[in-house]
């Protein structure tokens, strides 16, 4: 161990000094904190920062003044808990960071003053002066670095414990009648008794699948000032609920993200709000198993029919077929003809409605007419509610390779 200098002996005395008024040089960095940091009396954290700054400045006078080389400074456990407390009490990071720097200023002021007042040859000052202001910004810098680690890894532990039991609420909510509505109100933050439309929300396995999640909902949210209710249900799942104490008009415009988005229909109270998202889910199932570029937004009201008949894809698609024929190829004249066939009936066989909505000549429609018989082996007038399900279901699919 090396031999102590005049040097080692100065800066154990200053640091003597400091301990002999640390309870006062506490409560007044305590008073300078929170002039310069309201967010500490507002988040009630004035307990906390007093305990990890007697703590702080117990560990770091004792490793000045020892002069332990920084490489080898480590938190104590009791430091790395004053900081989860502070985690669980809502200081951000930055602040908490923030008040080490003012902290730090504030000591290495003292430092000075205090050698300053001192009998200290002018040289043996100056190094006073010069490596205990190193040591503690060095310190300093040391301690935060390893701290918001510990801060950050317990704010994700916190996260993700609230979002795992706010998964649990809403899902008691969604399958349970037992579930006090008050209770459930008090701890999410939403009133279940109001009007309700339900978003679902489906991404891509990923390492981003979250974050994609996340920013689609914000760009189809973004002019909705209403109330929500927002749970993660897994990493590619996303919920919400939106508050419609009047029409809430979700827009058409789709996300810039790679997504499934399914909406559901408003509906009252808790049970209006299991029947959106139940709607909601369906909408993105059918989303699911459509052979469509993403991002595709469904409306339950527009796709419920599709949704009833795809509780079994492959049995949908064999309805397709059985109901649709050679029609449900997937060549160019078959996708024509089935726009026709679709259009004339939705005109109630009105040869000229469906001519005008298709932009062409009422005589080009009955001979498409005659070959969609034809190839059907039927009339378009047998089965035809069979028929307009089928048109409707494969429309909504749209599958590229045929059914």
């Amino acid at each position: 161990m090396p031999e102590r200098g005049p040097l080692d002996d100065a800066i154990q005395a200053v640091v003597d000094a400091l301990l002999a008024e640390r309870a006062q040089l506490i409560d007044r960095l305590m008073d300078h904190l929170v002039e310069q940091m309201p967010e500490i009396v507002q988040k009630h954290v004035e307990e906390p920062v007093r305990d990890s700054l007697k703590a702080n400045l117990a560990v770091c006078f004792d490793q000045l003044a020892r002069r332990v080389p920084l490489d080898l400074v480590h938190m104590s456990p009791e430091l790395i808990e004053h900081t989860r407390a502070m985690v669980h009490h809502g200081l951000a990071s930055d602040a908490v960071m923030r008040g080490y720097r003012l902290t730090t200023v504030y000591l290495v002021d003292h430092w000075i003053s205090l050698i300053a007042a001192s009998r200290f040859e002018q040289a043996l000052a100056f190094d006073l002066v010069k490596d205990g202001t190193r040591y503690l910004w060095n310190w300093a810098e040391a301690a935060t670095a390893q701290l918001a680690t510990e801060y950050q890894l317990e704010a994700n532990r916190l996260s993700t414990e609230r979002s795992q039991a706010r998964l649990a609420a809403v899902r008691n909510l969604l399958s349970s009648d037992d579930q006090s509505l008050e209770a459930a109100t008090r701890e999410l933050g939403y009133r279940f008794g109001s009007r309700h439309l339900a978003v679902v929300l489906r991404a891509e396995a990923g390492p981003r699948s979250t974050e994609i999640l996340d920013a689609a909902l914000r760009d189809l949210t973004r002019d909705l000032h209403v109330a929500r209710l927002t749970v993660h249900a897994g990493a590619q799942t996303l919920w919400c609920w939106l508050e419609c104490l009047e029409d809430v008009p979700i827009g058409r415009t789709l996300p810039k993200h790679p997504v499934i988005i399914g909406v559901g229909r408003v509906g009252q109270g808790i049970e209006g709000f299991r029947r959106s998202h139940h709607d909601a889910v369906a909408a993105v199932h059918v989303g699911e198993i459509a052979n469509k570029p993403r991002p595709v937004l469904h409306f339950y009201a527009e796709v419920e029919l599709a949704a009833l008949c795809t509780v079994d894809p492959s049995r949908a698609r064999d309805f397709i077929r059985e109901n649709l024929g050679d029609l449900a190829a997937a060549d160019s004249d078959s996708l024509q003809r089935r726009a026709t066939l679709a259009s004339y009936l939705e005109a109630n066989c009105n040869y000229r409605a469906a001519a005008a909505a298709l932009g062409i000549h009422h005589n080009t429609i009955r001979y498409r007419l005659e070959q969609i018989e034809r190839r059907l082996g039927r009339g378009i007038s047998e089965n035809r509610l069979m028929l307009e399900v089928a048109l409707n279901v494969a429309e909504t699919l749209g599958f590229d390779d045929g059914f």
